[in-house]
């Protein structure tokens, strides 16, 4: 795939004239929905099939396509920005995910599930998870809901399952109708083209495709204090924020099938990289390329029995290119991961007489390559590396979820993890929820997870740049404890709050042997525990309001240190009203967050940031307007990071603009 092609596939699909539904795609108003309705908001990820929020065994978030649209979230970072206990940090080359104060720079993601309609999209290599800006494969107009699963979910899902799962449902072709063009336009030089359109094949089968591109200039002027001198620039880096590339999706439904297509990429040129590059030099940059074909078939035999069968085909590309300076000249080293695996699930749901519904399943999955490979530039700086260490995965699950009486349920799970050159490992999960009365709803949720050491991690063997393997390293072990109650004040309004902890042992963390090597052993225990609450829901017709606090403490247990970038206290508050019969609404949100620290120790203090949405629903009859403000106040922060150890904490880009106009087709 490449950007042509893309480009092409944009036009045909402008240039589509199928025939649009009247509100399409879906935009539900959800302001006008009493909390029985919004509760009956179903959710997956949490048990393998359709559940309702209250009956979900773990603390649930859902973010409804309404909602993405009126807070004018553009990416699935600044979503999760927003969510209770959650938080969002960016290194100029990733944005990575915090909940309950876990978020250790270094950590690219390996401790979350991020999926796309149950498609992990996590690779074979690195197991990296940090695609939340516009590295996300998936552009969020397609998105129906986002799904927040916090807690471990190895229990299903096997390795990686530990502080929280994210599975993003998209539009089915069938509910989107129709063809839309939308383009976007923000301050840093933000520019995105994307057409769908929605195309009914004949027999039962629809067809959506959508293609997108973008071209993001980033921030023009860029003060790094670590680079501050005459050599440098006094430490400006000057247009070193850029990145541009495409998505390509697809889904065709036919019946109980579902085959779902994407493909993405994206070059993006680091200010920063990992180890001394050369500074202010354009050439130093990172490229992702994230692709697979899934099909999936769901069966609903009756009320109490289901069959779900998932067969698929990944592939994961990166290309890193550092240009570091020599005596004699500047040297052009590359790092090459190359991932291909397939893979099957399959998952039975049945009643059991006595014993409630029955939920089980296996999967199997095969790496085709793994690929780990360095070029060096000069002969006098090493041999080329190559590595290609292919793994086979086998795992079998059972839940059992059982109506006790009326009032009390009881749900049980584990499942069984074994590799080829991993230790097996097991998993159980238990929630037992009590709801006295359709007003108020407890929930004791108990559960171990693990994550198993990457390819990267157990092979990457480079004297060259001092990397020393750890083919012996274990898996990171959880084990965690949550408490939940949830109340309906009234009718319109609902209360939360949650108590937890997590206990995680055998942490990989980078270490330096006696000989001055760079490797990963097992040497770290954290603790995280904290209190949440959230008030949510419509005080007035006219007004949505969500308000949460997080109070959390992160620690290294070991020595009692907290960790890095943990803040203590995370607010959020919603707040989204419509104007002039429904045609128009304007949306805030605000987020603040406690100080942090940086690995080395350095406190960062806390922040307060403000956005601003206004949309049109129908600004005429086939356009639609949305503009926003991002960091209203222009706050100036910056974020812990973890590439090179001489660069501690990088500058956010302060406030931003965008515009965005979507044509719909016509009825």
């Amino acid at each position: 795939m490449n950007l042509r092609l893309a480009m092409v596939v944009c036009l045909v699909l402008t240039a589509g004239s199928v025939q649009a539904k009247d509100n399409a795609p879906d935009q539900q108003d959800l302001s006008n929905l009493d909390l029985e309705q919004l509760m009956q908001i179903k959710v997956e990820a949490a048990s393998l099939h359709e559940q309702s929020l209250e009956d979900a065994p773990a603390s649930v978030t859902v973010i409804t396509q309404d909602e993405i649209r009126r807070y004018g979230y553009r990416t699935l970072g600044e979503a999760l920005s927003y969510v209770r206990g959650m938080f969002v940090t960016y290194d100029h080359t990733y944005h990575f995910l915090g909940v309950r104060g876990l978020s250790t720079p270094g950590d690219y993601g390996t401790h979350f599930l991020v999926m796309v309609n149950g498609h992990n999209i996590a690779d074979n290599i690195l197991s990296q998870t940090t695609y939340f800006g516009q590295d996300f494969p998936v552009d969020m107009t397609l998105v129906k809901r986002i799904e927040i699963i916090r807690g471990p979910s190895s229990s299903l899902y096997g390795s990686d399952g530990m502080f929280a799962t994210i599975n993003v449902v998209t539009i089915a072709p069938e509910e989107f109708g129709g063809t839309q063009v939308r383009a976007e336009a923000g301050t840093f030089g933000e520019k995105k083209l994307q057409a769908a359109s929605s195309i009914p094949l004949g027999h039962g089968a629809t067809l959506l495709l959508s293609g997108a591109l973008f071209n993001d200039a980033g921030v023009h002027s860029m003060y790094i204090p670590a680079e501050d001198s005459p050599a440098t620039n006094f430490g400006r880096a000057i247009d070193m924020d850029g990145e541009k590339g495409y998505h390509l999706f697809a889904n065709l439904t036919w019946r109980d099938w579902s085959v779902l297509a994407v493909f993405d990429a994206r070059p993006k040129i680091q200010p920063v990289s990992w180890g001394p590059t050369v500074f202010n030099d354009r050439g130093s940059r990172a490229i992702d390329s994230r692709n697979f074909i899934d099909a999936t078939y769901t069966h609903n035999f009756d009320e109490s029995r289901s069959l779900q069968w998932r067969m698929y085909y990944d592939n994961y590309r990166f290309l890193g290119i550092f240009r570091s300076q020599t005596p004699d000249d500047i040297a052009d080293n590359r790092d090459f991961f190359y991932g291909d695996w397939a893979g099957t699930q399959l998952s039975y749901r049945f009643s059991v007489p006595h014993f409630g519904s029955l939920t089980v399943g296996g999967e199997g999955r095969f790496d085709l390559r793994t690929l780990q490979k360095a070029v060096y530039d000069q002969a006098d700086q090493g041999p080329s590396l190559s590595i290609d260490k292919r793994d086979r995965y086998l795992g079998i699950f059972a839940q059992d979820e059982w109506d006790l009486t009326r009032a009390w349920k009881l749900d049980l799970g584990a499942r069984l993890d074994h590799s080829a050159y991993r230790n097996s490992s097991v998993s159980p999960r238990a929630a037992l929820i009590y709801q006295p009365s359709t007003r108020v709803s407890y929930k004791f949720l108990y559960g171990r997870a693990f994550r198993n050491p990457t390819a990267f991690e157990l092979f990457y063997n480079d004297p060259t740049v001092a990397t020393l393997a750890n083919p012996s390293a274990r898996p990171e072990k959880e084990t965690t404890f949550e408490f939940v109650v949830e109340r309906k004040l009234t009718r319109r309004l609902n209360a939360l709050l949650s108590a937890y902890r997590y206990d995680v042992r055998d942490l990989l963390v980078g270490e330096y042997t006696a000989g001055g090597e760079f490797q990963y052993r097992n040497a770290g225990r954290d603790r995280s525990s904290g209190l949440e609450m959230e008030l949510n829901g419509h005080p007035f017709p006219w007004l949505e309001m969500v308000a949460s606090l997080a109070v959390q403490r992160a620690v290294n247990t070991d020595h009692n240190y907290p960790l890095a970038n943990s803040p203590g206290q995370i607010g959020k508050l919603r707040l989204s009203v419509p104007l002039f019969t429904h045609r128009l609404s304007l949306a805030s949100g605000s987020q603040y967050l406690g100080s942090r620290q940086t690995l080395d120790g350095a406190t960062l203090p806390s922040l307060f940031l403000t956005d601003l949405t206004v949309n049109t629903s129908r600004l005429t009859s086939n356009l639609d307007f949305q503009a926003g403000v991002r960091n209203l106040a222009g706050i100036k922060y910056a974020d812990p990071i973890a590439l090179y150890d001489a660069v501690e904490t990088l500058p956010v880009p302060g406030r931003s603009i965008f515009i965005a106009l979507t044509w719909h087709s016509s009825n």
